[in-house]
């Protein structure tokens, strides 16, 4: 019996893995993720400032949600600025909605690798 911790409408790829093994998996859902409630111009804001050096982003519903709230005012902004992932998955989501910036995947998927990905970038 496996309990998977997740948010409100979260991927089926580990549960699906785990009842071919022969599990019996439920989920506790305990977050929904919402696009945050700001607008464009908070963005270009800080893009006007030169204060958005690097985006990291740890989920393709960040990332699209990120395009939203960017809009097709801070679109160019957006696909220059480099850029941290956790997955290939991600590399492709990235690439096509069309960045052009430096993308750079985190060793894993944790605070510390992506701070890593972030410091090697700031050594090149």
């Amino acid at each position: 019996r496996i309990l998977i911790f997740r948010g409100k409408g979260g991927r089926e790829l580990l549960k699906i893995s785990l009842l071919e093994r022969g599990a019996h998996v439920d989920y506790a859902e305990l977050y929904q993720r919402n696009i945050p409630d700001v607008g464009s111009n908070t963005l270009d804001h800080y893009w006007q400032q030169n204060a958005i050096d690097i985006i990291t982003v740890t989920s393709n519903q960040a990332l699209d949600n990120l395009f939203t709230l960017a809009g097709e005012s801070g679109k160019e902004k957006l696909v220059t600025t480099p850029i941290v992932v956790i997955s290939q998955r991600m590399v492709q989501n990235a690439l096509g909605k069309g960045i052009k910036a430096d993308i750079m995947v985190a060793e894993q998927a944790n605070d510390e690798a992506v701070l890593d990905a972030i410091r090697k970038w700031c050594l090149v």
